[in-house]
């Protein structure tokens, strides 16, 4: 499985892609609109991941232009911001689930796996097999 993670704040960006990854799934990190918009665009992804603010705009219409590309792809939206707080960010956005900052990457985790119809324990069961294997 493939994950976008279009993030700004590092430490945030490092975490999830991090614990993704503890669970057998790659994740490509980018900081821009500009750059998750070029990714979209040459790779077929099993969930992107969206900081709503990044460093060159809103990802609003990044969002927009992934549902359009990848319509079968889910659609995670983080955000540190206020905007949407009533909840109505599927009429702005093209996102399928908005979670708050500050947030824990096993519980972005747990979303991801859920988004892209993978069940938890399953993709736990694949983190214990690592580790009991010496790969983590």
């Amino acid at each position: 499985m493939q994950v976008l993670i279009v993030e700004d704040d590092i430490l945030t960006a490092n975490a999830l892609k991090k614990e993704l990854k503890q669970r057998g799934v790659s994740a490509e990190v980018v900081r821009t609109v500009a750059d998750g918009m070029n990714r979209a665009l040459r790779v077929d992804y099993d969930l992107v991941v969206l900081d709503l603010f990044v460093l060159d705009g809103a990802t609003v219409s990044l969002s927009n232009f992934i549902r359009l590309r990848m319509p079968n792809t889910p659609i995670l939206s983080i955000t540190g911001s206020s905007v949407f707080a009533d909840g109505d960010h599927n009429a702005a956005m093209s996102a399928d689930y908005l979670i708050r900052k500050p947030l824990s990457p096993i519980d972005v985790a747990d979303i991801a796996f859920h988004l892209m119809g993978v069940p938890i324990e399953q993709s736990k069961d694949a983190e214990t097999d690592k580790i009991s294997s010496g790969l983590i």
